[in-house]
């Protein structure tokens, strides 16, 4: 009997048995016989209270062992065992969740409660062999959704990487863990600067833990605001008036000091003026080239080349194509773009990408391949058109106005173009090419070989003080005034005349082609360095003189 009560008690231990068999075993141990000894009653009656006493402990049993009932109690000896039964059964129990809650996080321990097929005696013993073995089993931390907040997603990573706020917090240069808090519960932003410092410590993707907002609040974010500001042509005042904010706030957005940006209600709004113009702001976060505009695409490089190609596609003068861009002294601010000396405004350049569109000029072309727009008529007037047009005329042999009647102009407009003062249009271009075709000249050799249409009675004559040139030329000769005129065929008085510039007087080209004849005769070259040099300064000539 005795030794079915132990087993009984034992089985009721081990949740092997129903309750109501470990009650009835109970109630039989008190019942036993009187004349067995105490330690054997002891045994019986303290079984359900924990592990039984052994000889290994001394006979002590559990350390929340029941005291035994006293036989004076006068209550019936099956309540007194259920009583003790439930008391050491609730008592073993709440040391079981205590002693596991201890050791496991508020999370771990809810998920430990959900599963059932972990005992009590497995859980206790893995705990005390490797507690990160357990976390594994016991605890699996969800995956945030694609839609969770980059506060979310910081603290699965850091629990995932077992960090506490603390650690993250030093990570980033904080003494509080307040930071990491308020950017784990969403109320601050995690901007791109703490996300690059997180990226290597959680092993994720700084992109990750950023948001739109964010990803435009990256380095850059200046260059960001002024392209939806150039879309707008606005100055940074006007800029501001439209945002609603202060004109010093987008000057320190722009040029990112201290690295202060828009409150999130602005960026709203800059998106939406971007969008209104047609932006795409994804590509804008993403893609720097997209941040720059047509304007600094355009001043580049080979600014002159692109001036000339859209000012010969509208086929206009200097000075026409200067009023059409609502310049005053219009002729010399065009040259200068170019001469390459300036270079347009902003303002001007608006003006200047409305008049290539209009005759059908993409500016994304013209900037990738400056002659991509470049045609024969482009060519012919890009450089030394006067020289080409004029030399042209020579091998007709005819004046200007003759010249001018085949091409179907006046004799003045010829002028013009041969002195440089302005470019055929294009509408004139058939008739010059016409004219050249008829001599056998190829304007695109010509275009390309300056030496062919080169004038050297232009060149020294016309284009520069000629005093000094023919000064020179007869010293090196070797002749006087008087024989130089008798070889010339004119009177003394013209050769003073053309050496002192007297009344603006220089030799004919008749006069000037026999100077050449008599200058190769002689064997003096009428290009000669350093009487080239000396024309350019006669205060240099009378010193060596």
């Amino acid at each position: 009997m005795a030794d079915q009560g132990v087993n009984a008690r034992d089985a009721a231990i081990r949740g092997r048995a129903r309750p109501c068999a470990a009650v009835s075993a109970l109630a039989a141990a008190a019942q036993s016989d009187e004349s067995a000894p105490a330690p054997a009653r002891k045994r019986r009656i303290f079984a359900g209270a924990g592990r039984l006493p052994s000889a290994d402990d001394g006979g002590q049993g559990h350390r929340g062992r029941v005291r035994p009932p006293a036989q004076s109690c006068g209550r019936a000896p099956r309540a007194v065992a259920r009583r003790h039964h439930d008391a050491a059964l609730r008592r073993h129990r709440k040391r079981r969740q205590f002693s596991a809650a201890r050791l496991l996080p508020p999370r771990a321990q809810l998920h430990r409660q959900s599963d059932t097929e972990l005992n009590h005696t497995l859980c206790v013993n893995i705990i005390r062999r490797d507690i990160r073995t357990l976390l594994e089993l016991a605890i699996s931390l969800p995956k945030p959704s694609i839609h969770a907040s980059p506060g979310e997603k910081l603290r699965y990573y850091r629990e995932l990487k077992q960090l506490n706020q603390e650690e993250i917090s030093r990570i980033l240069g904080h003494e509080s863990i307040w930071y990491i808090v308020n950017l784990e519960k969403g109320f601050n932003p995690i901007f791109y600067e703490d996300a690059v410092k997180l990226a290597p410590v959680l092993d994720i993707d700084p992109d990750d833990l950023l948001t739109e907002y964010t990803r435009f609040c990256k380095p850059g974010y200046g260059e960001r605001i002024k392209r939806i500001r150039y879309e707008y042509h606005m100055s940074q005042g006007e800029f501001a008036d439209l945002v609603e904010t202060k004109r010093a706030n987008i000057g320190i957005w722009e040029c990112e000091y201290k690295n202060i940006h828009p409150e999130y209600g602005r960026f709203l709004h800059l998106k939406m003026l971007a969008e209104q113009k047609g932006l795409d702001f994804n590509k804008l976060i993403q893609d720097e080239e997209y941040c720059v505009d047509d304007y600094k695409r355009f001043i580049r490089g080979d600014i002159p080349k692109k001036i000339r190609n859209i000012r010969a596609a509208c086929g206009c003068f200097m000075g026409d194509f200067g009023r059409l861009m609502g310049f005053d002294n219009a002729a010399s601010a065009i040259s200068q773009w170019e001469a390459g000396n300036t270079k347009p405004s902003r303002k001007y350049f608006y003006k200047l990408r409305e008049l290539a569109v209009s005759v059908g000029i993409d500016m994304d072309k013209l900037n990738e391949d400056p002659d991509f727009y470049k045609d024969e008529y482009a060519e012919f007037i890009e450089t030394d058109c006067g020289d080409k047009i004029r030399y042209i005329r020579l091998q007709y042999g005819v004046f200007m106005e003759q010249f001018a009647e085949m091409i179907g102009t006046s004799g003045n407009t010829i002028s013009e173009w041969e002195a440089g003062n302005c470019v055929p249009m294009r509408y004139w271009f058939p008739e010059i090419k016409k004219a050249a075709a008829n001599k056998g000249i190829d304007l695109n050799a010509l275009n390309g070989h300056p030496e062919i249409y080169k004038d050297p009675f232009t060149e020294l004559i016309q284009k520069q003080d000629s005093e000094e040139w023919v000064r020179r030329i007869r010293k090196q000769c070797g002749l006087t005034v008087d024989a130089f005129a008798r070889y010339i065929g004119v009177s003394r008085s013209t050769v003073n005349s053309w050496e002192t510039h007297q009344n603006c007087r220089k030799p004919s080209r008749e006069s000037f082609n026999r100077i050449v004849e008599m200058a190769k005769m002689r064997g003096v070259d009428i290009y000669d360095p350093w009487r080239t040099e000396t024309l350019a300064n006669p205060a240099a000539s009378e010193r060596k003189e």
